[in-house]
């Protein structure tokens, strides 16, 4: 039973927050073909929980860390569909993105405000009017502070939600000189059984493979390194493959064939030498294997997205058209092929001031860096979406009419506009 005091307070507080209109914030959605890490997640939501219950909260609650690529956000996402969680964050969970090229933080801090109160505010007493709100009527909230790369762009985050609970991931290892944390978990490869599920997700179901595939599909798994993104990588060969009438055996030997031509060995995970020299061998032949399969149009599709958006930030899928000079129809084939190979990620969200959800696409960071270091300056030249702009913001604009009901565009404010594409370029999930 809960004493009568502490009901009373609950009962309070559920009064501010139907006083102020405060809806529960929905998670993001978790990743299409997502394979769940059981006993990581177990050990994250246990970490979590106990942190949680800490009442002397001082920057982040939790901290996951982890080499680019190996699942933090995934993870970081699936958190929030645990039960347990799920019944102690009653307010829901607010998931902000930074990245290599964070948006200053207090634009950040002003469009979160927006978010939790439709209310625009100063960008001078933002962080007070966010601690504020936060102790009165936020405080079963989870903050997930997204992919950061400098400790700059999220200390103003952390101080503004002090009153929450809060989660950071980052492939930092220091972080936490500059930001302390109540735990910290460091993701590492998957487990084999989940690698070969990842392996076989939407590919073949695992229960027709004989003993022989199976050995081979575990040997596979090791040669990557028991690496999510490289696992994705690999699935969208083997996926390839089979689509050339290979038989799953066949297909899975012809991959490592093609890996072990590439340098891919056997290495000693003591000797942390040599497993960063097969980590970054590996990073190297499976992006390289997939781009040999893709016709150089798709592979310039590729390069155009990143030298558009740059390392780690996301676009609409509904203005590639625009960037890639082809039809809708054509952008969502391209979307849709790019992503069965691993080399795209896409994720669902809802934007800020409309009810709309859209579909948002970005390559991995690990990815884009690769590819970019690869470019000599003329192709760079050739590829650049110069003149692109005007074409991928009328793109924008209609999205914005047509979800804003605007048959006449010539109703649209100007400010309503940017209110919009501050959306995008924050990159939010807004609930």
């Amino acid at each position: 039973t809960i004493p009568k005091v502490e009901l009373q307070e609950q009962l309070r507080y559920q009064e501010r927050q139907l006083q102020k209109g405060i809806k529960y914030l929905q998670p993001p959605p978790l990743p299409p073909n997502h394979v769940s890490r059981q006993n990581l997640l177990e050990e994250i939501a246990t970490k979590l929980y106990q942190a949680a219950l800490d009442p002397n909260n001082s920057g982040t609650t939790l901290t996951i860390t982890g080499a680019p690529g190996f699942g933090k956000t995934t993870i970081v996402t699936s958190l929030c569909y645990h039960p347990a969680i799920k019944e102690q964050f009653t307010d829901g969970f607010l998931s902000v993105t930074l990245g290599p090229q964070a948006t200053d933080p207090i634009i950040k801090l002003r469009a979160l405000y927006n978010l939790l109160t439709n209310e625009q505010c100063d960008i001078n007493v933002v962080e007070q009017k966010i601690r504020q709100l936060t102790s009165s009527y936020y405080r079963n909230l989870l903050v997930i502070i997204d992919d950061v790369w400098h400790v700059e762009d999220a200390v103003p985050i952390v101080k503004a939600f002090s009153a929450c609970k809060i989660i950071l991931t980052t492939r930092m290892n220091d972080v936490e000189q500059y930001i302390p944390s109540k735990q910290t978990v460091t993701i590492g490869p998957m487990e084999l059984s989940e690698a070969i599920t990842l392996l076989t997700c939407k590919v073949i179901d695992s229960s027709q493979l004989s003993g022989e595939d199976l050995r081979l599909l575990e040997e596979l798994a090791q040669d990557v390194h028991l690496w999510p993104l490289l696992l994705s990588l690999v699935r969208g060969q083997v996926s390839h493959n089979l689509k050339r009438k290979h038989s799953y055996h066949r297909a899975i030997q012809t991959l490592q064939a093609k890996l072990h031509d590439k340098g891919l060995t056997a290495f000693d995970r003591n000797n942390m030498t040599s497993v960063d020299k097969c980590r970054n061998l590996a990073v190297k032949a499976c992006i390289e294997m997939t781009l040999e399969l893709l016709p150089k149009s798709l592979s310039d599709k590729i390069k155009t997205l990143i030298l558009w958006t740059g390392i780690g930030t996301s676009l609409q899928v509904e203005v590639l058209n625009a960037l890639w000079s082809v039809s809708k129809q054509e952008a969502q084939f391209i979307t849709e092929t790019l992503w069965s190979y691993g080399i795209v990620r896409l994720t669902n969200i809802k934007i800020s001031h409309t009810n709309a959800t859209q579909d948002h696409l970005d390559v991995h960071a690990v990815i884009s860096q690769y590819i970019i270091e690869c470019m000599d300056s003329e192709e760079v030249s050739n590829l650049s979406p110069h003149g692109k702009a005007d074409s991928v913001m009328r793109e924008m604009q209609l999205i914005f009419n047509q979800s804003h009901g605007l048959d006449d565009p010539s109703s649209l404010t100007v400010v309503d506009f940017l209110k919009y594409l501050l959306s995008q370029i924050e990159n939010l999930w807004v609930p």
